[in-house]
C-alpha cells in the first residue's frame, strides 16, 4: 500500500475537480469530510449538511457561516467556512463552540443552512462538501426510505463504508437500522459480512446510493485499523464481488456510470484506486 501526500486522498476521490460533494454512508464520513476542507483550505470552501452534523473543533474552519451571515454575504473568504446552524436554539454563536466542563455535546449538533441561505452562498465558494448521512456513530447502516438527503444538484456523491467490517459478525453494536440493513443484504443478525453483503449495500436499489446525484465514489475507509496485506487483499475481494454483481445486474445505475472505488484512511491522507 503507498502512503501519499496529505492531498492524494483528496485528488482520489475528486480526481475530475467537482464543485459540490455529498457524503453518505456509515462510519467514516465526518473525518473524510474534514480531510477533503483542510486539503484545499487555501480555495473557498464551505462544509455544511443536510442531515445533523457533529460541531468539529474550532482549528478545523476558520469562519463560521450561519443564516444570517450567508443573507448579508457578498463573497466568501479564503480558508474553510462551517455554514450552519445550532440545533439547540438557546446556543449562541459565541457560546456554541465553548464546552464546559462535563458537556457531552448532545445539545450541540449542528443543522443545515436554509435552502435560501445554500442558494445565496454556493456561487461564492470554489468547493462545497456536504454531510447527508448519519449512522449514529456505528460503522454500518441500514437506510429508511427517506435517507439519505441527497441535494438534486450535488455533482458527487462518496459513498463511505468502513472495509475492516468485512469479515465481522453482525450486531448492535456494528450496524444502525439492523433491520433495514439485513433486509437489504440477505442476512441475519449474527452472520459474518461478505464481500457480497457489502456489493449488495453498494449496488443494492435500497443500498447507499439510491438517493445519489453525480458521479457516484465507493470509499473504503478506515483502512489503517488493518495491517497492510489484508487491506489490500481485502479491498480486491470485495471489489471483485462489486462487478460481479455489476455483470449481473448492469442496470444497477440506471444512466449513471458504475462508482469508482477508492480505499484509504482519511486520519492520515493515504489511499489508493480500487
Amino acid at each position: 500500500m503507498q502512503h501519499s501526500l496529505p492531498d492524494r486522498l483528496a485528488q482520489l476521490i475528486n480526481p475530475h475537480q467537482r464543485k459540490i460533494l455529498a457524503m453518505v454512508g456509515s462510519g467514516g464520513k465526518t473525518t473524510l469530510l474534514w480531510h477533503l476542507a483542510q486539503a484545499e483550505r487555501e480555495r473557498r470552501v464551505l462544509v455544511t449538511a443536510t442531515s445533523k452534523l457533529f460541531y468539529p473543533p474550532e482549528s478545523a474552519f476558520d469562519h463560521y457561516l450561519s443564516d444570517l451571515d450567508a443573507f448579508a454575504m457578498t463573497r466568501a473568504g479564503q480558508g474553510v467556512s462551517l455554514g450552519a446552524v445550532p440545533a439547540n436554539p438557546g446556543l449562541c454563536a459565541d457560546s456554541f463552540f465553548s464546552r464546559e466542563q462535563g458537556d457531552t455535546g448532545k445539545e450541540r449538533k449542528l443543522l443545515p443552512l436554509s435552502a435560501r441561505s445554500m442558494e445565496r452562498v454556493a456561487p461564492l465558494f470554489d468547493r462545497i462538501l456536504l454531510e447527508c448521512d448519519g449512522s449514529r456513530r456505528r460503522p454500518l447502516k441500514g437506510w429508511a426510505a427517506h435517507e439519505p438527503p441527497v441535494p438534486v444538484w450535488a455533482e458527487v456523491t462518496v459513498g463511505v463504508l468502513p472495509l475492516w467490517c468485512v469479515g465481522r459478525r453482525l450486531s448492535d453494536r456494528l450496524v444502525h437500522r439492523p433491520e433495514l440493513f439485513c433486509a437489504l443484504i440477505g442476512a441475519g443478525m449474527g452472520e459474518i459480512v461478505t464481500p457480497q453483503h457489502v456489493a449488495e449495500l453498494v449496488c443494492g436499489h435500497g443500498g447507499m446510493f439510491k438517493k445519489a446525484a453525480g458521479e457516484r465514489v465507493v470509499f473504503f475507509s478506515q483502512i489503517d485499523r488493518m495491517e497492510e496485506e489484508e487491506a489490500l487483499r481485502t479491498a480486491g475481494t470485495v471489489a471483485e464481488a462489486i462487478h460481479a454483481r455489476l455483470r449481473a445486474c448492469p442496470s444497477a445505475f440506471e444512466d449513471a456510470p458504475a462508482p469508482r472505488l477508492v480505499a484509504g484512511s482519511a486520519q492520515s491522507g493515504a489511499g489508493f484506486a480500487v
